[in-house]
């Protein structure tokens, strides 16, 4: 991501904006919390394995765009009837690359995974094949964001440039000093 910079002259002054907006436009999202339900609100454990996508993402956000990008949380309630076995979310990153995540499920479930890839969008859960269909499962949006990557050693390289051109733009560039006259 890029960071946007815009520098405006306002009467005898200088007004120098330098923020962490990144260049697709995201805007911050409040609150900035997890949301247990957004992408799959019913999910099932299932004798036969199982891929959930389009209509079966049936969560407040289901299938749509998340905007900033988020990582993902698979939430299972305690029961037999999970096996230990990897689940894979499907989705594009904010360039719109397809990338997936394995998530591991543990033997009876009782867990919350969080997985740590950014995604824009989900596609797609496979769950491999359980003991039996009793285990609940929800897909969410997780806390985790997409943020600015502009380093403060960039931020502060801008600010002495937007001050070097402020000073010249007005004429108060540093002037060499005439020692007295010989």
């Amino acid at each position: 991501m890029k960071s946007v910079i815009a520098a405006v002259a306002i009467l005898a002054s200088l007004v120098v904006v330098i923020g962490d907006v990144a260049a697709k436009g995201y805007l911050p999202t409040t609150p900035d919390v997890a949301d247990v339900d957004a992408i799959i609100a019913t999910g099932a454990s299932a004798a036969t394995p199982q891929t959930v996508s389009g209509a079966g993402l049936d969560g407040a956000v289901g299938g749509d765009d998340m905007v900033p990008p988020r990582n993902v949380v698979l939430v299972l309630n305690s029961h037999t009837d999970w096996d230990a076995t990897v689940a894979t979310v499907t989705g594009v990153d904010a360039d719109g690359n397809v990338q997936q995540e394995d998530l591991l499920i543990p033997n009876g479930g009782n867990v919350t995974v969080t997985g740590v890839k950014l995604f824009a969008k989900i596609t797609s859960l496979y769950i491999p094949a359980q003991t039996g269909a009793t285990g609940t499962f929800t897909l969410a949006r997780g806390r985790t964001r997409a943020r600015s990557t502009a380093s403060r050693s960039t931020a502060s390289r801008v600010r002495r440039v937007a001050r070097a051109e402020a000073y010249s733009c007005w004429g108060l560039g540093a002037r060499r000093r005439q020692g007295p006259s010989s």
